[in-house]
C-alpha cells in the first residue's frame, strides 16, 4: 500500500507533501465512470469470472459494490462465481 500512496503525492525537500490529484479531476472521473454501460461490457465476457466483493464500508459508510449491484453484475455475466469477504476493497 505504501507505493500506492507514494504515487499520489509529491514529496518536497522539507518532507512536506502535495497531492497529485485534486477534487475536480476525481469528480470528473467518478462521473465518467458512472456513465459507462458496465452491464453491456460484462455481457461480452467470454470466460468464467470470479467476482470477489469486499462488503465493508469504503466511502460514505457504504461498500464500494453494494449488494444490489452485485446481483445486477452477476446477472449480466454469462458464467460467474461470487465470493464475499469482510473488509473493504483495499483490504483485499
Amino acid at each position: 500500500m505504501l507505493s500506492y500512496y507514494k504515487a499520489d503525492v509529491k514529496v518536497h525537500s522539507d518532507y512536506s507533501v502535495q497531492s497529485h490529484s485534486n477534487l475536480t479531476d476525481i469528480m470528473k472521473v467518478a462521473v465518467a465512470i458512472s456513465n459507462e454501460p458496465w452491464t453491456k461490457y460484462f455481457e461480452c465476457i467470454a470466460h468464467h469470472v470470479l467476482l470477489v466483493n469486499a462488503t465493508g464500508a469504503f466511502a460514505m459508510g457504504i461498500p464500494l459494490l453494494r449488494e444490489a449491484l452485485v446481483t445486477e453484475t452477476l446477472a449480466s455475466i454469462k458464467s460467474a462465481s461470487y465470493v464475499s469477504m469482510k473488509g473493504n476493497h483495499q483490504a483485499m
